[in-house]
């Protein structure tokens, strides 16, 4: 258990009062348990696409890979080997340089932008998302974009 506090307060009144405030919470030591096995999402329920109808003007495409647990982001001061692999495959797919997947789908005319994120769900599986900024051509051609994503990665 642990807690974070930010405050202009001088440090020695701030542990006094956080020491006041929350010394009575009880640390009981609780493990989370192991829910990946079985598999949250299993092959029968990959490889689809779902369609939405934006309520604002937002064209934006994510593609997620659901991914055996690797730790939050909390973790990274001690990273393991796979969460160092999951940085990597960020900072590829992030890459906004020349032969980036981002500069492909521009030259296209099918993306202004591309963003990468990952996420730990509840202690059994990793989401690894890259986001696309589609243009009016790149919402056309959503098939040819998700494909571009598959070839690059």
């Amino acid at each position: 258990m642990s807690l974070a506090v930010c405050s202009p307060m001088d440090i020695n009144s701030l542990e006094k009062l956080v020491t006041k405030k929350f010394k009575a919470i009880k640390d009981k030591k609780v493990t989370l348990p192991d829910m990946s096995d079985p598999a949250p999402y299993d092959t029968n329920n990959s490889k689809r696409f779902v369609g939405m109808v934006p309520v604002h003007d937002l064209d934006e495409m994510t593609i997620t890979w659901n991914l055996p647990y690797y730790g939050g982001a909390e973790d990274d001061e001690q990273e393991t080997g796979d969460q160092m692999n999951l940085r990597y495959f960020m900072e590829v797919f992030g890459n906004e340089g020349e032969g980036s997947i981002l500069s492909y789908l521009k030259g296209k005319g099918y993306a202004t932008g591309l963003e990468t994120r990952r996420k730990a769900m509840c202690g059994c599986i990793t989401k690894f998302d890259v986001n696309i900024e589609l243009t009016k051509k790149g919402v056309a051609n959503h098939t040819k974009v998700v494909e571009a994503v598959f070839k690059f990665a």
